[in-house]
């Protein structure tokens, strides 16, 4: 046997296997003219990288390969890649990442890319493959410019190669290829929204690609324009337009370009106004290599669908610095708390108003102006005047737009609680006898706003009396507020980190924030917060600190994209759905805690009849067994099962938030046959 060349024992055994292959397609009738999918097929692959070290051998065998395909009257063309002298029945098609310049062996054949790779394979301790958005987009839309009718993404869809099926040297497991659908099926943002809205463009035009006349000019330096016997976008006609009762008004900043038309003349155009009833998406960095195409996407309102009942949602999948949009003549888009906060009452949320005015956020200044420093005797987040002043007004100013709008849940809004200052007492020290008054100042101040929530400040060991305190970091469970009749709550659970230039990806594993998230509850914890629980992106200069980058992905269960971190968002989402089943018990229930020494306890609360019970095991490195009401559990290290039981038949559904693939219980009697039953629910 020798592979790949004309050689007896291996041609036999290749016929064998083709021939079951096409023998199971034809019987389930999927090739094209028999009313299937299939419009090619391929023999042997990329044989033109090695043909040459094959000698008259290898050119007999391509040739016998193309007398083998055509023999199987398959219906459908027959296609090599990488071959340029493929034989003159097959098609000779090209793979890389550009084609444009790739032109077909015979004038007759249509011009196929048939792999354009949309990132590459990783090896092992190499980086993470990543080809941009932009250049993949470009090389697709010049390949359609330079003649070409199908290319074919290599991957559009990431894998995994599992067991010892991963080929070639040091080659991961992994195989996501930075392909638009990641290895686990989740959109890559934002390659994914760039390449749907060029394949909306391109399918706009199909015919006229594939059948149109065509007009190159070049203009030097690897600038061309090419021309169709149609426009790039079409209108359609009027009868068949959707009807719109909106008129979209869509503004950008003033910016000059070199205007080309086809017959190669030059004048210069003018950014402005433009009215249309379709979504245009542009990118405005006309001086990146990345600008060079628009897009248009219809917008479909109908009238009769009840979710137009609220308002329009509009989605941008862009590169660009700045998107102004205007619904109706009004502002729609970032920046707009009103409308934020209205879209989160409309989908039955509660808000924390976090006023500040300092906010840190890695936001550029702490979320100061910079004129600020302009005000005479101007000193930040202490007992002046200057800063006191403009802290009113700006808070003044919130308050009442908030009011307004009766948003505050005194007023029937989501809002159930409004913060003052922002981790002050990181600094208060620094501030002295000063840095006191100035807290207490800010107490009296927002209790007289009377806005009907209560008040918080985070991270301040010494608030006022009137002002909640609150816990902010990776874990809260230790953390108790400084007044007995006040209810704990964490107002930022770490679900990440903020990335600096050069660092790596900061992570926090699901099952660590889900345990911190369940021992928080165990001890008596009443509300806590995600920071972030979706991820963003500080554009342009507002990213804060030194060296951190605009992306504020922060590993949180909703990416910079909005797509799910899994496995975090389902690990989180089933951990939610159990804590709120039991919320009445937790929040109004008496408790018995259990300590059996080495970082392991239990807590049981009690309600009404219903019990609920958290084993806790904050021991990072031992599994320890418990006894509990005469029954052995072995709870792993660094986790929170807990378990429900209602009296008096006892109830025993087994809900497990440990660390490990499932809960390991030993000695455990069976329920009650008139238990209701219950599934576990795997959450690890």
């Amino acid at each position: 046997m020798t592979l790949r060349t004309q050689n007896d024992p291996w041609v036999n055994e290749m016929k064998n296997f083709t021939n079951v292959i096409v023998d199971m397609v034809k019987q389930a009738k999927l090739f094209a003219p028999q009313g299937g999918p299939i419009i090619l097929a391929q023999i042997e692959n990329e044989y033109g990288n090695i043909i040459s070290s094959y000698g008259e051998g290898g050119k007999s065998y391509i040739n016998w390969c193309a007398n083998f395909a055509e023999s199987l009257n398959v219906g459908v063309p027959w296609i090599m890649c990488q071959e340029s002298d493929a034989p003159s029945s097959m098609i000779n098609t090209c793979n890389g990442f550009y084609c444009d310049q790739f032109w077909p062996s015979g004038q007759n054949m249509p011009k196929f890319w048939t792999e354009n790779w949309s990132g590459w394979f990783k090896t092992w301790g190499g980086h993470d493959p990543h080809r941009s958005a932009e250049d993949l987009a470009f090389s697709v839309a010049r390949f359609y410019q330079y003649g070409g009718t199908l290319q074919n993404y290599y991957m559009y869809h990431g894998g995994t190669n599992f067991g010892r099926a991963s080929g070639g040297p040091y080659i991961t497991t992994s195989y996501d290829y930075d392909a638009p659908l990641n290895e686990y099926g989740n959109l890559n943002q934002p390659k994914w929204g760039h390449l749907k809205n060029l394949h909306d463009v391109l399918m706009s035009v199909e015919k006229v690609i594939a059948n149109g006349d065509v007009n190159t000019f070049d203009y030097g330096r690897m600038m061309s324009v090419s021309t169709q016997s149609t426009t790039l976008v079409k209108n359609l006609p009027t009868e068949a337009k959707p009807r719109l009762h909106y008129n979209f008004e869509w503004k950008w900043r003033a910016e000059y370009l070199n205007y080309i038309d086809t017959h190669g003349n030059s004048s210069n155009h003018l950014k402005g106004v433009t009215y249309t009833n379709k979504f245009i998406n542009q990118n405005l960095v006309t001086n990146d290599t990345s600008d060079y195409l628009w897009y248009m996407t219809s917008v479909n309102i109908d009238e009769k669908n009840p979710i137009w009942g609220k308002e329009v949602t509009l989605q941008a999948n862009t590169s660009c610095h700045v998107l102004h949009a205007y619904f109706n003549g009004e502002y729609i888009g970032n920046l707009n708390l009103m409308k934020f906060l209205k879209l989160i009452q409309d989908e039955g949320l509660y808000a924390i108003l976090r006023i500040g005015p300092y906010v840190c956020a890695e936001w550029n200044y702490g979320g100061f102006p910079v004129w600020l420093n302009s005000i005479p005797n101007m000193t930040f987040r202490t007992k002046n005047d200057a800063f006191m002043n403009e802290m009113k007004n700006f808070t003044n100013l919130i308050a009442d737009m908030v009011k307004q709008e009766q948003l505050f849940a005194s007023e029937g809004g989501p809002i159930i609680l409004a913060q003052i200052e922002n981790e002050y007492g990181n600094v208060i020290s620094s501030y002295g006898n000063d840095g006191k008054s100035y807290i207490n100042w800010c107490a009296n101040f927002a209790e007289s706003l009377s806005i009907g929530v209560p008040w918080i400040m985070c991270q301040e060991s010494d608030a006022p009396p009137s002002i909640i305190n609150t816990c902010n970091g990776y874990y809260c469970d230790q953390f108790w507020p400084n007044n007995q009749n006040i209810p704990k709550m964490w107002t930022e659970n770490w679900s990440g980190w903020y990335k600096d230039w050069g660092g790596q990806d900061p992570h926090r594993t699901a099952e660590d924030l889900a345990f911190a998230v369940g021992r928080f509850y165990q001890y008596g914890g009443t509300l806590q917060n995600y920071y972030m629980y979706h991820g963003g992106t500080n554009f342009g200069r507002v990213a804060g600190g030194p060296y951190i980058t605009t992306s504020y992905d922060y590993d949180a269960p909703l990416d910079e994209y909005g797509n799910l971190n899994q496995p975090k968002w389902g690990h989180l989402k089933k951990l939610h759905s159990l804590i709120m089943s039991m919320e009445k018990v937790l929040t109004y229930g008496e408790t018995n805690n259990t300590d059996y020494g080495r970082m392991m306890s239990s807590t049981v609360f009690s309600y009404n009849g219903t019990r609920v019970c958290f084993f806790g095991n904050a021991n990072n490195q031992d599994d320890i067994t418990i006894n509990f009401e005469g029954r052995s559990y072995i709870v792993p290290s660094w986790s929170k099962p807990s378990r429900t039981y209602s009296w008096p038949s006892i109830h025993y559904p087994v809900n497990s938030l440990s660390t490990k693939n499932q809960e390991r219980t030993s000695g455990e009697a069976q329920p009650p046959a008139t238990a209701a039953a219950e599934d576990q629910l795997p959450v690890s």
